[in-house]
């Protein structure tokens, strides 16, 4: 998963940290009053003060895990879920996620977040899953056949009886 805050609230995060530490670091208020007044544990407001000192202001908003946006689960585990979510009928998000939970437990995998279970199906083309959900007559494939040897493209002296583009 990814971290999805916008810029603008990054930016305000930063700016009630730094708040936070200016009146430490300007107004020489002790550390644990600013954090106190402004509902920040003092064990956190520290945490603060060092990465602000190691780096600056560029640190004070919150660091990104090196794990994100990445899957730890086995990659049969996805092609179930892939699997599941192509069978006909279509099934909803939260069966797929119980039924894959179940297999994985099953087999001793690590089970996948119902969060993980619906960014899977989603990844999936959707011409696919029409495919596979409705046929052929609707992926857009194939519907209209003007190839001129259908059974209405019957020749009377060389000359087909109907246009190719009715057949």
């Amino acid at each position: 998963m990814t971290d999805d805050r916008t810029p603008d609230t990054r930016i305000a995060e930063v700016a009630k940290r730094l708040a936070v530490l200016r009146r430490h670091l300007d107004d020489e208020v002790p550390l644990a009053r600013a954090a106190a007044d402004t509902g920040v544990f003092v064990r956190t407001a520290r945490r603060w003060l060092t990465r602000y000192r190691a780096a600056g202001p560029a640190r004070l908003g919150r660091p990104r895990r090196p794990e994100a946006g990445t899957r730890k689960f086995a990659q049969e585990l996805v092609e179930l879920i892939e699997g599941m979510a192509l069978l006909k009928p279509p099934l909803s998000v939260a069966t797929i996620h119980r039924r894959a939970g179940a297999v994985a437990i099953g087999k001793g995998w690590r089970a996948a977040s119902y969060g993980s279970v619906r960014d899977i199906v989603r990844q999936l083309n959707p011409a696919l899953l029409t495919l596979a959900h409705e046929g052929r007559s609707r992926s857009g494939t194939g519907s209209i056949w003007s190839i001129g040897i259908g059974p209405n493209d019957q020749t009377r002296r060389g000359r087909p009886t109907t246009p190719n583009w009715i057949s």
